[in-house]
């Protein structure tokens, strides 16, 4: 049974497990439903699942004196209010554009431009070499 999650370091609004489990072909991945019931830190799965090896061998024996790691996926919630207030997450938020783009008087440049740029130069230094060959 997996029945919730407790003190995530971020408040979610949806979430999921996943673990492997013996199996006749090996391990076996089995996902809880998914969460959906509101923003909180304290996700509840209420999951159960009665997992039958027909056949207890001594590979059996061995997967169950381990640890079955889980892996919770979650989304993050998002607070609505305090985006209206924030500044965009794009490349007109100068925050943004220096962090993507480098110092402040690149922050507004083009990348593309400068892509153009030193394709054109490379080109040139290139032909550079070729004649200096010859």
């Amino acid at each position: 049974e997996i029945k919730r999650a407790f003190d995530l370091p971020v408040m979610v609004d949806q979430a999921y497990i996943t673990y492997e489990f013996f199996g006749s072909n090996g391990c076996e991945q089995f996902t809880t439903n998914q969460m959906e019931e509101g923003i909180t830190h304290a996700p509840v799965f209420d999951y159960s699942f009665v997992h039958h090896v027909p056949v207890v061998s001594q590979e059996f024996v061995e997967f169950l004196s381990n640890p079955i790691p889980l892996q919770m996926y979650v989304s993050p919630a998002v607070d609505s209010k305090a985006l209206r207030k924030a500044r965009p997450v794009s490349t007109a938020n100068n925050t943004i554009r220096k962090a993507l783009m480098g110092d402040e008087e690149g922050a507004g440049a083009d990348p593309f431009v400068r892509i153009a740029e030193l394709e054109k130069e490379n080109a040139f230094l290139k032909h550079e070499l070729s004649n200096r060959d010859k």
